[in-house]
């Protein structure tokens, strides 16, 4: 069973950031899963609210670098081979949805 990063790339996601990491936090997946948020110079409440959550490794940027260069600094920070990169606004839809992802990944070599 693989270990998975997830990186969530955060910009003014005040509304859905909390839900999408809740959606990690409650996967069935035996394997070790951490979680990487990057934010990009929010201006909202985003980073109150995430900073809720515990076991997350929160990145603030301090000026904004855009989305490309937000997630090549979050995957370079990434522990595992495995990387899943989730915008802030989506929410795994069920508490398998990694042990589906992971299995498609791991029987096709």
């Amino acid at each position: 069973m693989k270990n998975v990063s997830f990186i969530i790339p955060n910009y003014n996601a005040e509304n859905t950031i909390g839900k999408a990491i809740e959606s990690i936090q409650k996967q069935r997946y035996k394997g070790k899963v951490e979680i990487i948020v990057i934010d990009d110079k929010s201006s909202d409440n985003s980073l109150k609210i995430i900073s809720k959550y515990k076991k997350i490794k929160l990145i603030k940027n301090e000026k904004n670098l855009g989305l490309a260069k937000s997630l090549n600094e979050a995957i370079k920070l990434a522990k595992y081979e495995l990387i899943a990169i989730m915008w802030c606004d989506c929410i795994l839809e069920t508490k398998n949805w990694l042990n589906e992802m992971t299995k498609v990944y791991n029987s096709n070599k």
